[in-house]
């Protein structure tokens, strides 16, 4: 049988992928024996059309999801490995990629979070009931359909909700002042269980494949099909988040999306969590203290003013600010006249931009 040649993209070319496709051609161009059960599941899951999405399930054993097993796994790996290597860029390759700041609709949280939520990190907002965590995801929801590009259908958000937290119809309303079509920028996935969720989840790749400007992801809450189904296997629940963080984190990576988690929260347990000044304690555990790239507890104070904190980032400072939660939404004082109104969607071409 003729062989078709495949030839690899070079890392100048932009956005450039492999395709499942062409991806097992090579594999049997090379003489590697790919299994037919291994093979019938790729093509089972025809939704996985190039080696992105491989790359973001070999974060974790999420794979095992897909009916494959060790062995195939590891073969998969090393041929993964060989027809897709490692992309090494120049500092000035990565000063050209623009990064989107999509606004919280308060410049003291934006300040904290250094310009916004960011295009290609994991953010995880944990507090109380009321504490604000579903009206920052929304902000910045809103925020996010405020850029298009020319022709293009604008940003595209992708809603899993976990808890039953968003309101439809508020979103449709705002969307359609906006003068946005629905149809090509909001996807919206409610979930019951974890075995739901893990579908959602690898919907939500999918979807990262087929729409080009899918920007934002929100996940209301992470946790809480976790803490159903495990209910009080701690160590398995850890292990399972652990590998959901990964991947998700592996995620906003290779397809250069901000994906923000909300968690929920606990009182202090241990004798230095009771000594510590601190009220909350995000749940999770390990599996989100190692795991989430930015970590903020967001606590309740008097009346409608809100306390939001680092607690932990690879490039944020320790920081705290206060802001208000009033029926339009987050707001920096709580008597702001301009509040509810969508922030501008700023674009930098790298951090020092941020200065």
């Amino acid at each position: 049988m003729k062989m078709t040649q495949v030839q690899k993209p070079s890392s100048q070319e932009k956005n450039s992928y492999l395709l499942i496709e062409d991806f097992l051609l090579w594999a049997q161009r090379q003489e590697k024996v790919v299994p037919t059960q291994l093979q019938t599941i790729l093509k089972k899951h025809n939704w996985l059309k190039d080696t992105r999405a491989l790359k973001c399930l070999f974060s974790n054993q999420m794979l095992n999801y897909l009916g494959l097993n060790e062995d195939q796994i590891e073969l998969l790996s090393e041929i993964l490995y060989e027809f897709s290597p490692v992309e090494v860029k120049s500092i000035a390759d990565i000063d050209k990629e623009a990064s989107l700041f999509f606004s919280t609709n308060s410049k003291k949280v934006d300040g904290i979070l250094h310009g916004g939520v960011e295009t290609g990190h994991l953010y995880e907002f944990a507090g109380p009931p009321a504490s604000g965590k579903t009206q920052i995801c929304y902000a910045t929801l809103l925020s996010c359909y405020g850029q298009t590009n020319g022709d293009s259908p604008g940003n595209s958000v992708l809603w899993i909700d976990t808890e039953h937290s968003l309101l439809p119809n508020k979103i449709s309303g705002d969307i359609k002042k906006q003068k946005q079509n629905q149809e090509h920028i909001f996807n919206w996935i409610r979930v019951h269980t974890l075995h739901e969720f893990i579908q959602a989840l690898l919907e939500m790749l999918r979807i990262c494949q087929s729409k080009n400007n899918l920007r934002l992801i929100i996940i209301d809450s992470l946790i809480a099909p976790f803490n159903n189904y495990y209910q009080n296997d701690y160590p398995a629940r850890s292990q399972a988040l652990r590998e959901i963080l990964a991947f998700l984190k592996n995620v906003s990576r290779i397809f250069s999306c901000a994906i923000i988690i909300t968690n929920q929260v606990r009182g202090p347990i241990t004798e230095a969590e009771k000594q510590s000044q601190q009220k909350y304690f995000p749940l999770g555990g390990v599996a989100f203290a190692h795991t989430t790239e930015n970590r903020f507890l967001l606590e309740p104070l008097e009346g409608r003013r809100r306390q939001i904190k680092v607690l932990d980032s690879s490039y944020l400072p320790s920081d705290a600010t206060d802001f208000y939660l009033t029926k339009e939404g987050i707001v920096d004082e709580e008597s702001c006249g301009s509040a509810g109104k969508p922030a501008k969607v700023t674009v930098f071409k790298s951090k020092k931009a941020l200065d």
